[in-house]
């Protein structure tokens, strides 16, 4: 063996030091980009949350103003705009950074209920004696809006806890 050869081998840390370096610096890389998703993903979900919910009022005054029903009957047809109107509070209370977590939470679970209440009510719509095909259509409308932003909060939420636990490991 020639000198040049070893000393190359002596040079280089053993394979062990060299994965241990490998994964320290994807962490610190993970660290950096998890405190730039902290500071801006989370904001982001935030205007997110604002954005479903002033659909969800367009939602229910446009059900409003298209009703064909008579004025005192046409009220439900506001039941996304109310919804709307507290995710819309819940993205602006979000914007708070010691307040973000319960916020959203918040978000989801209203999100879910009309998820579930408003996919349920336009699916049996169909069903009845007389289908009111816009009725349906604006529960069905609701239910799917909804059913967007609760996955987009589970998606939010997983890729919080998998990066605080990383901040946590490293």
């Amino acid at each position: 063996m020639d000198s040049a050869h070893t000393q190359d081998a002596r040079a280089r840390p053993p394979p062990a030091a060299q994965a241990r370096s490998i994964v320290l610096a994807d962490a610190n890389a993970y660290k950096i980009l998890n405190e730039t998703h902290n500071s801006r993903g989370s904001s982001k979900m935030a205007a997110t949350t604002t954005v479903f919910g002033a659909l969800l009022v367009a939602l229910g005054l446009s059900l409003f103003g298209l009703s064909d029903l008579p004025i005192e009957r046409r009220y439900t047809a506001l039941i996304p705009a109310l919804f709307g109107a507290v995710l819309i509070v819940c993205g602006v209370v979000a914007r708070n950074e010691k307040l973000r977590k319960h916020a959203m939470h918040a978000a989801a679970g209203v999100a879910a209920c009309g998820g579930i209440g408003g996919l349920v009510r336009g699916i049996m719509g169909f069903f009845g004696e007389r289908v009111n095909l816009l009725a349906a259509g604006g529960q069905i409308a609701m239910g799917v809006l909804c059913g967007v932003f609760v996955a987009l909060c589970v998606k939010s939420f997983i890729d919080a806890r998998k990066a605080r636990k990383q901040a946590e490991a490293a």
